[in-house]
């Protein structure tokens, strides 16, 4: 495994950027992140380059987790990509089975403008456990948001509902998997 997809994200860069920088796919630049193709030393050290980071960085820790930064959550709950924070390394290294975080950029629900939030990522079959929750979630197309998971009596599947009101309800099957904040960290 390695930190592509961790550094770029925590530098606001999506795939499509970096694959730019690189000369290469977007495709590409996916199949590198998953490790489906192998890091040869000249894909090592363009990538370094254009993250602005040693090769070494790139391979990171053996036994070290790293925690997949989203973005930061605007005032509608869409989660963008944008730079981590300084104080985002302090979460790399939690144990948990697949841990994400992502800023909070406007006061919603039980958040502030600035907090930090840690993840555990759960599969959508799974997904009923948070149910009643705040939660992160991330859609089929790509897409995430911050919301509560409600499940109506009336409806087959749980909605994600935003934290503000008069914003658009989502309907579950959109989402692909749930994350069920356990940390929140707020800068005095």
């Amino acid at each position: 495994m390695n930190r592509i997809r961790h550094l770029r994200k925590a530098q606001g860069m999506t795939q499509g950027a970096l694959a730019a920088r690189l000369g290469t796919s977007t495709a590409t630049v996916s199949r590198l992140e998953s490790a489906d193709i192998r890091l040869s030393a000249d894909w090592l050290g363009k990538i370094a380059e254009a993250l602005g980071t040693g090769a070494a960085d790139l391979l990171g820790e053996g036994g070290e987790r790293q925690v997949d930064w989203l973005g930061e959550a605007g005032p509608d709950g869409w989660i963008e990509a944008a730079r981590a924070p300084d104080f985002a390394g302090l979460i790399d290294g939690i144990n948990l089975p697949d841990p994400v975080s992502a800023g909070i950029g406007a006061d919603q629900g039980p958040f502030r403008d600035g907090d930090l939030l840690l993840a555990a990522r759960l599969p959508r079959d799974d997904m009923h456990l948070l149910v009643n929750r705040v939660c992160l979630a991330a859609l089929c197309d790509g897409r995430m948001r911050l919301g509560r998971l409600l499940w109506p009596q009336e409806a087959a599947r749980p909605a994600l509902v935003p934290l503000k009101d008069g914003l658009p309800v989502l309907p579950a099957a959109e989402l692909s998997w749930t994350a069920r904040p356990l940390l929140s960290l707020r800068r005095l």
